[in-house]
């Protein structure tokens, strides 16, 4: 297993997850709950993350996470 984003947007991880999912990809989130603590914790304690199941796939997962963050920024 390996972690491969991490977010305070848990949206923005369900929508990766979603993506993952759609491709074949097994993932699960992690702490989605913990990011409502945010303004209590320490944000870098608070992020949820979107983890990978299958190691082997970790390539195509990268294109797919690298895809969609160039996406929202441009």
């Amino acid at each position: 297993m390996k972690r491969i984003h991490s977010s305070l947007n848990t949206v923005e991880l369900s929508m990766l997850k979603d993506m993952m999912e759609r491709e074949g990809i097994d993932c699960i989130l992690k702490q989605e709950n913990l990011s409502a603590l945010a303004g209590i914790m320490s944000p870098a304690h608070c992020m949820a993350e979107l983890w990978l199941l299958n190691e082997e796939q970790l390539e195509k997962v990268q294109e797919i996470v690298d895809e969609y963050l160039i996406g929202i920024k441009g």
